[in-house]
């Protein structure tokens, strides 16, 4: 239920330098209510859920009827972030928001200076196209718009209602004032947690991404360098074909090499002796160290068949 009006305690504490809400007129009272609301806000790190902590820790803390967080989108409209009433708690809105209803949150965010209406007759006479009956408070009730900023900059608005006229004293307002500044600091800094999650998500999906291409890539490149393989043996298997017919007798010479997937056979040239074969297979010997078998065959014109094979012995 809430409180007809923002009561505080007279008695004031003494000024000690370094305590906070010293010297602004602020009463214990007050600055408990401020430790309560800092605690609160310490215990998110979400944008999204520090805007419906601020709505229902303000509306609870400074005696209002209702509280709603507007902040700027990227475009820089206002939309609604959350609100909290009596009927309902802090709801969080749909992600974008609603659109912020009124000419009063734009003033603030474009002067960056609190709004104080102390009553329905100086809303009207102030704010004629301020629909009060959407910004929730009583037929005698008052409305407080105040400036959500971080690094001097205003970023948002704490809008809240009361059911009754309120005067805003100078110790009322400072002390929402103060409410509102430890607000707009703990959504600044969910902002940040925010992008920065979402850049190191994006991050992550970008570098997934990546390994996946790799991955392909390299599957790419064996399957290439297969075909690559079959097309030279073919090619080398084709001109010594063409150079045993063009010849009434060749050497081809064959040989096995270990490969990625077991023995792999590779043709290696025609020649036109044995001997030039034999130094030949010796020479690949030599330079390549996966050889694991060898052959010389001799062909003849008038014969689909080799005429002799012999294996190549490749030992040192």
């Amino acid at each position: 239920m809430a409180t007809p009006h923002i009561a505080h305690d007279d008695r004031r504490p003494e000024a000690h330098e370094g305590t906070p809400g010293a010297g602004m007129g602020l009463t214990p009272g007050h600055l408990a209510r401020l430790l309560e609301l800092s605690r609160a806000l310490a215990g998110a790190c979400e944008h999204t859920a520090l805007a419906v902590i601020a709505a229902e820790r303000a509306r609870d803390l400074t005696g209002a009827s209702w509280a709603q967080v507007i902040g700027l989108r990227d475009d820089g409209a206002a939309v609604v972030l959350a609100e909290a009433s009596e009927a309902a708690a802090g709801s969080r809105l749909e992600p974008g928001g609603s659109r912020a209803t009124g000419p009063a949150p734009e003033h603030v965010l474009r002067a960056g200076e609190p709004l104080w209406l102390g009553s329905r007759a100086e809303a009207v006479e102030r704010w004629p196209d301020l629909p009060l009956d959407v910004l929730a408070a009583g037929p005698h009730g008052a409305w407080a718009f105040l400036p959500l900023a971080a690094d001097d900059e205003t970023t948002g608005v704490l809008a809240l209602a009361f059911d009754r006229a309120q005067p805003f004293d100078a110790v009322t307002r400072t002390f929402l004032a103060e409410v509102a500044a430890a607000c707009g600091a703990a959504l600044a800094r969910g902002s940040l947690f925010t992008r920065a999650r979402a850049r190191a998500n994006a991050s992550d999906a970008a570098r997934a991404a990546c390994e996946l291409r790799q991955r392909r890539t390299d599957a790419q490149v064996v399957h290439r360098t297969h075909l690559y393989e079959r097309e030279r043996f073919a090619r080398a298997r084709a001109e010594a074909e063409t150079a045993a017919h063009a010849a009434p007798s060749a050497f081809l010479v064959e040989y096995e090499e270990i490969g990625v997937d077991g023995p792999v056979s590779r043709l290696l040239g025609v020649f036109s002796s044995e001997a030039s074969a034999r130094a030949a297979v010796h020479q690949l010997d030599r330079a390549r160290s996966l050889i694991i078998r060898a052959s010389i065959s001799a062909w003849t014109l008038d014969a689909i068949h080799p005429r002799t094979s012999v294996d190549i012995d490749l030992s040192p």
